[in-house]
């Protein structure tokens, strides 16, 4: 199992698990058998529909074929949906979100990749299986990775939990914080869970404090006060 420490905006080591090579390809797989599926689609609507395509037709043909892994990255947060059926999804090794950049440059490599100069991806797979980071061609220009996210989502897991009506939040500054921020939180309990890692529990617990000015509560532990200020973000957002 190889891991990858990724820092994130708030300054947060958190250790991910990095997808296979042949997490990547099983993706892939599916996403190309999902094309195939819409090629033979298309070509029976297109024959039916028209006796004589235009070339505007085969434009609106090929084009959804072209841009199925830049549309579908972007618009379902790093993942095409070979990559959520396998439970990978791509993340920045800066900790930042991918941006519309970054997928386009993953996406326009990938092409390049697959040309038989590159024996057909070849060299990217072998990338991927020698690059510490796993990181394929497009992933290093692009500052990106995959990682594996297939676990079991609670209601505590999530940005948006429910609260009493009557609830007093402890924490009013809790938000000043971003959905990023609680993500980060939530990432780090779910770390913590699985191996008891106590020393990111508390480093998360003192930056948390010390980016909304309060002094640590002693009435509460490092994952006591982190849940408390999910839960009071939750209620003020």
């Amino acid at each position: 199992m190889t891991k990858i420490k990724i820092t994130t905006t708030q300054n947060i080591d958190i250790e991910y698990e990095l997808a296979t090579v042949f997490d990547r390809i099983l993706a892939w797989c599916i996403d190309f058998l999902l094309i195939v599926g819409y090629v033979g689609l298309a070509s029976a609507l297109t024959s039916i529909l028209f006796r004589n395509p235009s070339g505007y037709a085969y434009v609106a043909f090929v084009t959804p074929i072209a841009l199925y892994h830049l549309i579908s990255e972007w618009v379902l947060n790093g993942r095409s949906l070979g990559k959520i059926a396998l439970g990978i999804k791509v993340v920045r090794l800066n900790g930042s979100p991918p941006n519309p950049g970054s997928y386009f440059v993953r996406w326009f490599m990938r092409g390049i990749e697959t040309f038989p100069f590159f024996f057909f991806g070849a060299i990217g797979v072998a990338t991927v299986m020698l690059n510490p980071k796993g990181q394929r061609l497009g992933d290093v220009m692009a500052g990106t990775t995959v990682i594996k996210i297939n676990r079991k989502v609670r209601m505590g897991d999530t940005i948006m939990s429910k609260t009493q009506s009557d609830y007093e939040p402890l924490f009013p500054g809790a938000i000043s914080l971003k959905d990023r921020d609680i993500n980060t939180l939530n990432e780090v309990l779910h770390i913590y869970r699985l191996e008891n890692n106590r020393k990111l529990l508390n480093i998360t617990a003192n930056k948390v404090c010390h980016v909304l000015g309060i002094v640590p509560p002693s009435h509460l532990n490092a994952e006591g006060f982190i849940r408390t200020v999910i839960r009071d973000y939750n209620h003020l957002s």
